[in-house]
């Protein structure tokens, strides 16, 4: 079952391998760390400034190349995997010049892009010179792949699902500004991580009823959200978001002998059709002391055979992902 290969995965060899990644946030720290944990110890960082750079030195003993990827003389052919951890606005152009570098293996952060068309259209102009993915890492969490491995074990399916998507917008104020997309379209910039991950495991959205209400001065489309439909794979689901008051992530599988219960996400809750108690399943982590899902996640990218049993997000499965959360939030689909 794939929660055995997923567990595997720590027992391979990386060492010989190669990663750059473009920039030097605290995402690229998780890179960073993940790939240690890997014993990858040819990393290339490129950063913009020295000040980050200092920083990154810090980190782990990777090489720190400052002034930004545009003026980088280092082509981005020489390295097995390219990372680009850039805040979103650049996400594209990085990921251009480091495949216009001859980068041939490409790990994009999530969102990629803020709209569906500019996915769309990225994908489209997509030559085949590069493989590119979408870095949704929580697709790769052992508490999910425990939760399918116990479905397919049974014998069973999922029938429904339910979940939610509140964010803690207090902890935005002073950062969240009405004149920055990233914030104005925070339901993808963030939200579409746990959206992502629910409809990976319940099938693509087929039919949706969607309503929505309030603002926030930097997020006028909404602030509450509920909504319902049906997946292509025939899954019924229902959501709810709540900005403005508490709440967190949380995701309900039904299948006909029970239920499975992410929150948070990292964990696995089970409970019987016969019960009223929710019954924690043990997890074994991989790549322990790592963000969960990062290293799991490289290693498929870093071994692309792996590919077949570890689905990852392709462009035109993000420009998907990215148009459905813009009718479940009231966005736009185009700048």
């Amino acid at each position: 079952m794939s929660y055995e290969l997923l567990q595997s995965l720590s027992r391979r060899q990386y060492s010989d391998r190669s990663v750059l990644i473009i920039g030097g946030g605290w995402m690229a720290r998780e890179y960073c760390q993940a790939l240690a944990a890997m014993n990858v110890s040819d990393v290339t960082v490129i950063t913009r400034s020295r000040e980050s750079a200092d920083r990154v030195k810090t980190w782990f003993p990777v090489q720190v190349l400052a002034g930004g990827y545009e003026g980088c003389l280092t082509p981005a052919s020489r390295f097995d995997l390219t990372v680009v951890a850039t805040p979103i606005p650049s996400l594209r152009a990085a990921a251009t010049w480091a495949i216009d570098s001859g980068a041939r293996n490409v790990l994009v952060e999530k969102p990629a892009a803020l709209y569906s068309s500019e996915l769309s259209e990225w994908a489209a102009a997509a030559d085949g010179r590069s493989r590119v993915r979408v870095a949704y890492n929580r697709l790769m969490y052992p508490s999910v792949w425990k939760a399918r491995s116990m479905i397919a074990e049974a014998g069973s399916q999922i029938t429904s699902a339910r979940y939610t998507f509140t964010e803690w917008t207090h902890e935005l104020a002073g950062k969240a500004s009405a004149g920055d997309s990233v914030y104005t379209r925070w339901g993808i910039s963030n939200s579409l991580h746990l959206i992502g991950l629910a409809h990976a495991l319940i099938g693509q959205p087929k039919e949706l009823v969607a309503f929505k209400d309030g603002g926030l001065e930097w997020h006028p489309s909404g602030s509450r959200f509920t909504g319902a439909g049906t997946t292509q794979t025939g899954v019924v689901f229902s959501y709810q978001a709540d900005w403005t008051s508490a709440g967190r992530w949380s995701l309900e599988l039904m299948t006909p002998i029970g239920a499975y219960q992410f929150m948070p996400l990292e964990a696995l809750a089970v409970r019987s059709k016969t019960s009223i108690q929710w019954e924690n399943v043990p997890l074994l982590q991989p790549f322990a002391g790592v963000k969960p899902g990062v290293a799991e996640q490289l290693a498929v990218m870093l071994t692309p055979e792996l590919e077949a049993s570890f689905e990852l997000v392709t462009l035109d499965h993000a420009a998907a992902l990215t148009a459905f959360a813009e009718r479940m939030l009231g966005y736009s689909d185009k700048a």
